[in-house]
């Protein structure tokens, strides 16, 4: 199932990022169904992927503990590898903006502390 898991769990992400601001109770599923997949294959590129549109949907909810705790969670299950790749940095990224529009300002800039230089060389190299 490898590499088609991982196609599926990219389609669900591209599926849910646009169906997201008309239809958020579909969209949970198929965050579910990207995750189910992304933790099949040990994805950490499409999980990275599923932790950013999955919390920016709740964002478009205004659903803020939630949101806060699936980017929590995202971030501490992201497996930051020597690539440091766009969707860590994509994930933590949506998280510090999280944290910042729920006015949890000290938080936002912990976050962003620990994980800036997985940001700055992501940014520098796209």
């Amino acid at each position: 199932m490898g590499f088609a898991a991982f196609e599926l769990g990219a389609a669900a992400n591209l599926r849910s990022y646009c169906a997201s601001p008309a239809r958020f109770r579909s969209c949970s599923r198929i965050f579910a169904l990207a995750r189910v997949y992304n933790d099949r294959v040990d994805a950490p590129f499409s999980r990275g992927y599923t932790v950013a549109v999955s919390g920016v949907s709740l964002m478009l909810q205004g659903s803020c503990a939630k949101r806060s705790n699936a980017f929590r969670q995202g971030v501490v299950e992201q497996r930051v590898g020597p690539d440091k790749s766009f969707a860590s940095a994509a994930s933590v990224s949506v998280y510090v903006w999280a944290l910042y529009e729920a006015n949890e300002l000290d938080a936002a800039e912990a976050v962003f502390s620990q994980h800036h230089d997985i940001i700055s060389e992501v940014h520098s190299n796209a």
